[in-house]
């Protein structure tokens, strides 16, 4: 019995390979309810339009390299019910091989492993239809040969009850035909609660304009026969950008007039016709990020030499891809072409804003920045200082300026004299006047908004003690917003926490930041009040 003990813990310590032969009786299998994983991640989809989507993706990267993508989906109503039908003439799948994978779930595509596929997946979208519906029914043919596969809700259901594997079922199998290769997926039976109005029509409609704009490039979609054009990226300036080697071109978009949403203010790179990865080279901690958008391609030349059929060296297998860098050469050429070209863009757009902020706004508010940026950066140094505890509130104020003048040096120091980018940085803005202040957290950018009552109601007095002390009062609210949100996105940095743990851990948090802040801002009230002195 120790003998078995020593060596199924050998086996635990050192892996199964590195045993010759493994005693069946001392293992034991590690299965897994299929069936209600499928249910489970049709699920976890929020809308019908993300399931459709998923559904004209796939028949999206049906085509080779060279074709023209075209999708059709059609939606209509049979007497009480609706149907929806999506459909390409791609490759289309054989029974042995291209069936097979299809119904498997977590299960890397043949023609992903190619480095064919536009984005990542992790195998699980084509069951997305059981979302709000009951029945689909694969018909696809391939070199001659026509397979009609269904797949039922009934079927999961009694397989997750039963814990077996779901089988769905074949209506043909290797018919002979004629027909052109391609699939179409018939979903039917939708589900109580679930229908197809004209908002529906309407946020289905907008997905794949959407979805066309971001990666779905040079493909044609149809919904019941009518051609949806990609949606245009709004903008109020466009740079073009080429690479002296002629590998690589693109656009960087900005848009002055309001942030761009969802995904879009990021770095979408492509090789060939292949959506490649989607990244924030040049845009991390930047003031504009929000601001931008870029879009690179590389040539099909490129894409044939060094990226087809070697995708798994490019990106890491996730749903937003990301370029693997390290011993890569030919991706890191490209990062490096991004991230230069972003960066000039960035640095123009806050060379312009501090240009124009200097113009209109008064030397006091200029002052009254620096002041609060040196201020609260000062506070964020002393708490870096100090990893496990806050700064002790019996400090006096001479002790905790040599804090901040020690730990300053050895910032500086390990900064090689550069300032650090982790420091707060302040500044007057024009916001909505229900709103105090405006936090970007990545890059520890914190707007005050001029409009708010409070200030814009001493707007003509903004060389007083008494804007610099409202503007205190925001300012200090502001950096216990963004210190507690930092601290406690850290503190459940590799956890999936309850709603209860995260409001929990929030309350704690903020109380400390507060009293925190109390150690040092009476600093600046000091100021105010001599300042009224002198004035009087």
């Amino acid at each position: 019995m120790t003998a078995s003990i020593a060596t199924l813990s050998n086996l635990l310590s050192n892996g199964v390979a590195s045993f010759g032969t493994v005693d069946d009786d001392m293992t034991i299998g590690i299965n897994s309810n299929i069936a209600r994983d499928a249910l489970k991640r049709a699920s976890d989809f929020k809308s019908v339009e993300d399931c459709i989507f998923e559904a004209m993706a796939n028949a999206y990267e049906a085509y080779n390299v060279g074709e023209t993508p075209r999708v059709w989906l059609e939606i209509k109503r049979t007497g009480k019910d609706w149907t929806i039908v999506i459909r390409d003439k791609g490759v289309g799948m054989d029974r042995a091989n291209g069936l097979r994978r299809f119904f498997s779930l977590h299960l890397k595509t043949e023609r992903r492993e190619n480095g064919l596929n536009m984005r990542g997946y992790n195998g699980t979208g084509k069951i997305a239809a059981f979302k709000y519906a009951s029945r689909m029914q694969v018909e696809t043919v391939k070199d001659g040969l026509r397979n009609i596969v269904v797949l039922t809700s009934d079927i999961l259901e009694e397989a997750a009850r039963n814990e077996v594997q779901p089988r769905a079922q074949f209506l043909v199998k290797d018919q002979p035909t004629t027909d052109e290769n391609g699939t179409t997926i018939t979903i039917t039976k939708i589900k109580k609660g679930f229908g197809f109005g004209a908002e529906v029509f309407r946020a289905i409609r907008n997905k794949l304009a959407f979805e066309q704009m971001m990666w779905m490039k040079n493909g044609e979609i149809f919904l019941n026969d009518e051609l949806v054009p990609a949606e245009a990226v709004k903008f109020t300036e466009k740079w073009p950008i080429q690479s002296e080697c002629g590998n690589f071109a693109g656009a960087i978009y900005y848009n002055a007039e309001r942030p761009y949403q969802h995904e879009l203010p990021a770095v979408y790179m492509s090789a060939g016709r292949v959506f490649l990865a989607r990244e924030q080279f040049g845009m991390e901690g930047k003031r504009f990020r929000q601001n931008v958008h870029v879009e690179v391609k590389a040539t099909e030349e490129w894409a044939q030499e060094h990226f087809y059929d070697r995708r798994e060296a490019f990106v890491s297998e996730s749903r937003d891809l990301k370029l693997k860098l390290n011993n890569n050469p030919e991706a890191q050429a490209y990062a490096d072409f991004v991230t230069m070209e972003v960066e000039k863009v960035m640095a123009e757009l806050d060379r312009r804003e501090d240009e124009r902020r200097r113009q209109s706004m008064s030397e006091f508010q200029s002052k009254l920045e620096r002041e609060l940026s040196k201020l609260f950066s000062n506070l964020l140094i002393i708490q870096g200082g100090k990893t496990k505890e806050a700064v002790d509130r019996t400090d006096t104020a001479d002790t905790i300026s040599e804090q901040v003048v020690k730990l300053h040096r050895e910032q500086q120091k390990k900064g090689e004299g550069q300032q650090k980018t982790s420091l707060i940085n302040f500044e007057f803005a024009e916001l909505p006047d229900n709103k105090q202040f405006q936090i970007d957290y990545a890059s520890k950018r914190i707007k005050l908004n001029q409009n708010f009552a409070t200030l814009k109601a001493l707007a003509i007095y903004t060389d007083s003690a008494a804007y610099q002390i409202a503007t205190l009062e925001v300012a200090s609210a502001a950096f216990s917003d963004l210190l507690t949100h930092n601290k406690v996105n850290e503190a459940f940095a590799d956890q999936t926490p309850s709603i209860a743990e995260v409001l929990e851990m929030h309350s704690t948090v903020s109380e400390e930041v507060r009293n925190l802040a109390a150690t040092i801002t009476p600093e600046l009230y000091v100021r105010c009040a001599k300042a009224a002195e002198v004035r009087a």
